[in-house]
Parts: structure tokens; sequence; C-alpha cells
């Protein structure tokens, strides 16, 4: 996959999907996770996910883990469309949360997405965890010590729009660390949202070294990337021999993971 993507001038790339899938009576996790997970124990996905991580890193492309705390768990909350993840701090760090300690600490992830979600349990309150200083600051940064760029769900998403509204989103995820602000298929609305952001700076209600230090994660990992140029010169299809190799593998991981 890795391989392919560059070739046609991909540089960063939103996985490995790092959530542990948990057997519950809840369908809303297989629906919106599916085969995206690599399974149900952690030894699994710590195995997969690390070998997905390098891969990417061995092509020179960017990985992000996704989709933090741990989605695999999760249920809706059928007043706000919310997704909610009921354990505690302590019961994430035992198991949601292992596979990303594992990458961090073999320093193999590049960037990882905070998701949407509420943990009620942890926050004590249903804030998104991409807006809360407590899942950003606290727990990623402070306890898991990931020290790479942090981007946030895209803040276009029904629940986060409706319940914050994209500029106020925007200013709470950059305020307690996100790097990277995802937001989608709208282009006015990024415009608001980056004048927003200038705006708050100008004023200085954003304390200026964590303004600094996003930045230089940001250029840190840009400084990774090729120039437009050589994307432009370097990228094209691959030989018809690696495609054939990938067809036969990717047909052969379908042959053993699928059964009825």
């Amino acid at each position: 996959m890795a391989k392919e993507l560059k070739s046609i001038g991909f540089s960063m790339y939103l996985g490995p999907v790092l959530d542990i899938l948990k057997n519950t009576s809840n369908n809303f996790i297989p629906q919106m996770i599916g085969v995206r997970s690599f399974g149900y124990d952690i030894k699994s996905v710590v195995k997969y996910g690390i070998a997905a991580a390098k891969a990417f890193k061995d092509e020179n492309m960017i990985n992000c883990g996704k989709h933090f705390p741990g989605y695999g768990s999760a249920t809706v909350n059928s007043n706000f469309e919310l997704p909610m993840i009921f354990e505690t701090a302590e019961q994430l760090m035992e198991f949601n949360l292992v596979p990303y300690q594992e990458l961090i600490k073999n320093d193999i992830l590049d960037s990882i997405l905070v998701g949407g979600c509420a943990v009620p349990n942890v926050n004590n309150n249903d804030l998104h965890a991409c807006l809360s200083p407590t899942i950003v600051t606290n727990m990623l940064r402070d306890k898991l010590k990931f020290n790479g760029v942090v981007v946030s769900e895209c803040l276009l998403l029904e629940a986060l729009d409706r319940n914050f509204g994209v500029v106020q989103g925007c200013i709470s995820a950059f305020s307690v660390g996100c790097d990277l602000i995802l937001l989608c298929n709208n282009y006015e609305i990024q415009e608001q949202a980056i004048l927003a952001l200038k705006s708050v700076i100008e004023d200085q209600l954003i304390d200026s070294t964590t303004i600094q230090k996003s930045i230089e994660r940001v250029e840190k990992l840009q400084k990774r990337l090729p120039s437009w140029q050589q994307v432009i010169e370097t990228t094209g299809f691959l030989s018809h021999d690696i495609l054939h190799h990938h067809h036969l593998l990717s047909k052969l991981a379908y042959e053993k993971s699928i059964t009825v």
C-alpha cells in the first residue's frame, strides 16, 4: 500500500488504525471501524500496527495512528449522536492505549489523530477528546510522552459542529495541543477558521510557547517531505510486475482472513 500510494504522489497516510475491537452488543463500532482494525486482541493490534507504521516510514511517508484514545468499545449517545467511551483512565492505559504506548516507545509514530468521541469517566464531562486538555495534553503528551504531531478529528462532524461550532472548535483544538486541524470539504469554513486562529494568536489569547512548539513539530515533519517538483518528477505508476505481486498478496490475505 505504501509503495502504491507513494507512486501516485501521496506523502501522508492517516493510518494505521490502532483501535482494539471489543465484543459488545453494540453494532456501531463494526460499522464505523470494520476491517480497518487489526482485531480484538492487544497483541495482534500491536504486531500489525508496528508493521504497518514501519512500512510507511520505510517508504518515507508520514504515518498517523488513530483513533486516540481508542474507539474499540465506543457506543453512541442517541440524543447527541456522539461516540462515548466509558472506560476510566486506568482501563484505557491497560487496554485501549497499549498499541499507542508500544508504537511511541519504538519511536515509529509520526503523528496521532485524536478522535471526536467523549470520554466522560476521564473528563468528567462530554467534551470531545480532540478538544480536551485532559486527553491531548495530560494523557497523550505528558503521560505517554508523545512528541510528534497531533491531528484533530474533522471538526465538521455533526456532533462536533453542533456542540461547539467550527470556529470555537478550532481554537479549542489548537489551544489544547492539536498541531493539525482537519476541516473537510468546505473552503468558506476553512477560511473562517484560519482567520479566527489568526485573530486569537494576534490577541495573544493562546500561549506563545504552545504556538512555537506546534510550529516546530510541524516543521520537523515537513522536512521529511519531498518538494512539489520532486513529487511531479518521480511519481508514476508502478511496474506491472510489482502490481501483479501486490495483487497476489491482496488475494492471499483476503482468502486467509474472511470466513463465512
